[in-house]
């Protein structure tokens, strides 16, 4: 029982480990990137800027979980999946959306779900697609990765400080 916990939480992470068949990849850590919605805003006829956001990898040997965290909201995962295949790994999840008091009146709570891709090995980079329960799509680009596992959006921003 212990040899199979300490597996789960540590040792299928080590390098030597992550070559052995069946064993996935490690996504695991606090990834900075950026959202870009494709809704147009009927006032202005353009779609908002690219947003920086953070997400939150926990990850086991057979778990894996996610949170979202933009400066209006956070996102925690209520299904995630990693599936690795002979094309590569993806990500895939459900979310609830809670935005912060002072944004509910323009931003609801929501559910949506995601497919990020995942590059290289180790990860690198992860890149891919959201879609809502409000009929809003776009896109997500992370490509830098801290060991460290952030609990809001400030300390996650700390993080990746100089």
């Amino acid at each position: 029982t212990i040899a199979l916990a300490l597996w789960n939480k540590w040792i299928w992470r080590w390098k030597w480990a992550t070559k052995l068949p069946h064993v996935p990849r490690s996504i695991r850590g606090t990834w900075r990137g950026t959202v870009a919605s494709a809704w147009i805003n009927p006032d202005t006829g353009q779609s908002p800027p690219p947003k920086p956001v953070f997400l939150v990898v926990r990850q086991s040997a057979t778990t894996i979980s996610a949170v979202l965290l933009t400066d209006e909201s956070s996102s925690r995962s209520t299904m995630a999946n990693l599936a690795e295949d002979e094309i590569g790994a993806a990500l895939s999840y459900i979310y609830r959306n809670r935005p912060k008091v002072k944004v509910e009146h323009r931003s609801r709570m929501h559910n949506w779900s995601a497919f990020l891709e995942v590059s290289g090995r180790p990860a690198n980079r992860l890149h891919g697609r959201y879609w809502t329960d409000r009929d809003t799509r776009g896109e997500f680009n992370f490509d830098q990765r801290r060991a460290a596992i952030a609990d809001d959006f400030e300390e996650a921003a700390g993080l990746f400080q100089p």
